[in-house]
């Protein structure tokens, strides 16, 4: 997604014309603005539930035992893995 920085008035406003012209493009920006923002969250919200969804299938795991215990993680890891 794309916001281009134009506008048409780049000094000062003389005119009431020119005021409600640039009064426009103003309300334009604001809402191609928002429409980003949207966008952005969306795809926020995507990425937060996959990670939920990724974290929800790993469970729980022996915790601690040393050298036994990294070889009871594994095996839990090779479970889950399959």
């Amino acid at each position: 997604m794309q916001i281009f920085n134009y506008s048409v008035f780049s000094g000062p406003i003389r005119s009431v014309a020119e005021a409600k012209i640039a009064i426009k493009e103003l309300k334009l920006k604001k809402k191609e603005y928002a429409l980003a923002k949207k966008e952005i969250s969306r795809k926020q919200k995507e990425i937060r539930a996959e990670y939920t969804e990724k974290v929800r299938q790993r469970g729980s795991k022996f915790i601690g035992g040393g050298g036994v215990g990294r070889v009871v993680r594994a095996v839990q890891t090779i479970d889950k893995l399959n």
